[in-house]
């Protein structure tokens, strides 16, 4: 059952040169030898596919920073970050190498969005010092996106509401005066 579901999360035409076995084990380490070989050209493919990631016109926020971060995560696979391997190291070098590379990610999120729109952010968030996280970072572009969805939605609103006249202005003049008489407040 194990084998048939790693064979069906495959693609169609790559399961079909899969040979079967009995045990999942002996499947995943037959792909595991097959398909996690690292090789200068394939970490050289995925870092030009992770510089050319754009964001586009229709792309959201969230969107474009998913596959920013899904193709880093592929390079992570690829190519792990180093760490002490002594055991000795005081200086937390694991930590050190972790914030590098969410700075390399920051710089990639700055350079692939979209300028007309988030001009402004990427400044403020360029000048401050230190940098700020990844997190952080996106967290400005999400409330950006936001403010500006609203602003949007209020636009088309006012939009609407000027063009809302009736057709007969006689007609709607008449409707709306009130006989004054019959009004009484009760407060």
């Amino acid at each position: 059952m194990l084998n048939s579901w790693l064979l069906r999360s495959i693609d169609p035409k790559l399961a079909a040169t899969i040979p079967y076995f009995e045990e999942a084990k002996r499947l995943w380490d037959y792909l595991e030898k097959q398909f996690s070989e690292v090789n200068g050209l394939g970490i050289q493919q995925l870092r030009v596919v992770i510089t050319s990631c754009k964001q586009s016109a229709s792309m959201s926020i969230e969107d474009y920073y998913t596959t920013l971060m899904g193709l880093y995560d592929d390079l992570l696979l690829l190519k792990p970050l180093r760490c002490c391997e002594c055991g000795k190291c005081t200086c937390d070098v694991a930590a050190k190498c972790e914030l590098d590379r969410e700075e390399e990610i920051l710089h990639q999120l700055l350079i692939g969005i979209d300028d007309k729109k988030y001009a402004v952010v990427c400044t403020y968030l360029l000048s401050q010092q230190p940098p700020p996280t990844l997190d952080r970072a996106f967290q400005a572009f999400l409330q950006e996106e936001r403010s500006r969805g609203i602003a949007q939605v209020q636009a088309e609103k006012i939009d609407a509401h000027v063009f809302a006249l009736p057709s007969d202005r006689r007609l709607s003049q008449s409707a709306t005066r009130v006989d004054k008489s019959k009004l009484y407040c009760f407060h």
